[in-house]
């Protein structure tokens, strides 16, 4: 059992070291995620929410486990649309969408139809 934690501890710490390594500054969100009742014969948890981060006009989001139909939206302070696409993603990669934006704060809305709705705002320099 304690190889079994000390394992599953290891992993968890490597993991992290990677995120943090990969760059960028993360993009702490706000909202709700999964916590609808889904009915289904075979339940299945909801995926983990998906993390972003930005690095210079590069927006990256990493998703730990598979979604598909997310809805990513970046409206200016204003409430300008400056990038809206419906994503599909599988687990473990990260999608890279290069914002063609000026500096300035924006806000990111990430978008599903069963799982939740998060949001932040972030600065682009």
């Amino acid at each position: 059992m304690k190889n079994y934690l000390s394992i599953t501890f290891l992993c968890i710490v490597g993991l992290s070291l990677s995120l943090m390594a990969y760059g960028g500054d993360d993009i702490p969100t706000t909202g709700t995620w999964g916590g609808r009742d889904i009915r289904s014969f075979a339940p299945t948890p909801p995926p983990t929410a998906p993390s972003a981060s930005i690095e210079g006009d590069v927006l990256s989001l990493y998703f730990a486990d598979a979604i598909s139909s997310l809805t990513v939206t970046v409206t200016t302070t204003r409430g300008a649309v400056a990038y809206q696409a419906i994503i599909s993603s599988t687990g473990g990669s990260t999608y890279n969408i290069p914002l063609d934006v000026s500096s300035g704060n924006y806000q990111l809305t990430l978008a599903h139809s069963l799982y939740g709705i998060l949001a932040e705002i972030f600065n682009v320099e």
